[in-house]
């Protein structure tokens, strides 16, 4: 019984592309998780902050959370979108976390503004 073995070079796994099915998915998860981090500091900031002073302290510990994750979660998409399989949830992920973490810059610097337009 002879097997079809063909010896691997370095030339033929430079040119493979790597499985990141896993790295992509993370991705989409990140960007679903980091959306959801944005809109509960949405809802605390404005539902809660008149009553209660460490409503801020909980819109700011999710707000950074959802620009972690949705920073990582584009790094991650970025990647695996080179990958051989999952190619599509890389995509998705990628262009999920670019908006949401768009947005929370966005909100995040138009919060810094309005606070440094009351103290002036």
């Amino acid at each position: 019984m002879q097997q079809n073995y063909k010896p691997t070079t370095k030339v033929d796994m430079k040119t493979k592309s790597k499985d990141r099915l896993g790295q992509a998915v993370v991705s989409l998860i990140f960007a679903i998780f980091g959306f959801l981090f944005f809109i509960v500091s949405i809802f605390i900031m404005f539902f809660n902050s008149h009553t209660s002073d460490t409503s801020t302290v909980f819109t700011v510990i999710s707000l950074f959370l959802a620009f972690i994750l949705n920073f990582i979660g584009l790094i991650l998409g970025s990647r695996a979108i080179r990958s051989s399989r999952g190619r599509g949830i890389a995509i998705a992920g990628t262009i999920l976390t670019s908006i949401f973490l768009f947005i929370t810059i966005i909100f995040i610097g138009g919060a810094g503004l309005i606070y440094y337009y009351i103290l002036w």
